[in-house]
């Protein structure tokens, strides 16, 4: 199990109109920390999804619709959720 968690602080955010598209964009990143199985850690920044609010500070768990093939490729992108949620993941 890797456990995730989300540190405390306020969310990064990046916000404007895109050059290429005109488009205006909004980019949402907060700090994390993982533990992997193994006990090794790593920092490393996670997107919200789309149009949510920013994860709580806490305990999560990846969700098993994180991991999802695409083009005959398996790709990844985390769905967090609270570790309480997820059976007490630990």
């Amino acid at each position: 199990m890797i456990k995730v968690t989300i540190l405390p602080g306020k969310p990064h955010v990046n916000e404007g109109i895109s050059k290429k598209s005109g488009q205006a964009y909004r980019i949402v990143e907060q700090a994390a920390f993982c533990v992997l199985p193994n006990g090794e850690g790593a920092a490393f920044t996670v997107q919200p999804p789309r149009d949510a609010q920013p994860y709580a500070a806490g305990e999560y768990t990846i969700g098993p619709d994180s991991f999802y093939v695409r083009d005959g490729q398996l790709q990844f992108a985390p769905k967090l959720l609270p570790a309480a949620a997820a059976g007490g993941a630990r």
